[in-house]
């Protein structure tokens, strides 16, 4: 039995037969003078607030991917915005810029291969964060202006009510694993309190702005599912990758 997945609304000819569980999430934060005030659109699936603080670690992105074995579904894409326009203001003898925070994050799904659903553990593939730009990373400290020390990535399953790709009627969930290739894989719990952190780099003192590249190794994440003893039936879970900052 194989994964299905359904198109998005702005295309109505993806192929039957596509087995990604697609997608991404973009995340902007941007504010005038750096004020951290915004208006964030209503939270999705029970998911934190971007900008509060989880376990630690404040969140500024994060994407969706439902993982389904027969409804029809694709990975939901996630969008907040966050936004106002940073400005230059002259007088006659000084001119005062601000650079407004942004924050954005894109997941490459491209070498993400759900398998076939059979019993065994299963590799679905890679979940990779092909490209991020932080250019906040003074929110971390009993004030949230303080300069944060390290680049996290976490991951979780939310929306069911048990851990794993979940089962429905027997109430059981089939367990999730991710990891570096370089890495012994890490449970993925259900719901943010639980996040297992797939990565963490040092931020250099004298790094301001944050990419994908400073990463080490680099972020790309391999997702697998043990069906060994999993019945016959339907399994879903939408799994959430984060990415903050931690002091």
């Amino acid at each position: 039995m194989k994964p299905q997945v359904s198109p998005f609304t702005f295309s109505q000819n993806v192929p039957r037969l596509m087995k990604t569980l697609f997608f991404f999430s973009t995340l902007l934060m941007a504010s005038a003078c750096g004020s951290k005030e915004s208006n964030p659109a209503p939270a999705q699936n029970n998911l934190p607030e971007v900008g509060s603080s989880q376990n630690g670690v404040v969140i500024k992105s994060q994407a969706l991917i439902n993982l389904t074995t027969d409804a029809p579904s694709l990975a939901q894409h996630l969008f907040r915005a966050f936004w106002s326009v940073a400005y230059a203001a002259s007088g006659s003898t000084t001119v005062t810029v601000v650079n407004a925070p942004n924050t954005t994050m894109t997941l490459d799904t491209s070498a993400w291969n759900p398998p076939t659903i059979k019993n065994a553990v299963l590799d679905f593939g890679y979940l990779t964060i092909s490209s991020l730009f932080d250019n906040n990373l003074n929110v971390c400290g009993p004030s949230g202006n303080s300069k944060c020390k390290n680049a996290v990535v976490q991951i979780y399953s939310t929306g069911p009510a048990g851990a794993g790709m979940w089962n429905s009627v027997d109430a059981y969930g089939a367990p999730i694993t991710a990891g570096l290739d370089s890495s012994t894989p890490s449970s993925v719990n259900l719901n943010v309190a639980n996040a297992a952190t797939l990565e963490t780099t040092p931020i250099a003192a004298n790094l301001h702005v944050w990419s994908n590249t400073g990463f080490l190794p680099a972020p790309r994440y391999d997702v697998k599912v043990d069906f060994s003893n999993a019945g016959a039936g339907s399994y879903t879970t939408t799994l959430v990758i984060q990415y903050g900052l931690s002091q």
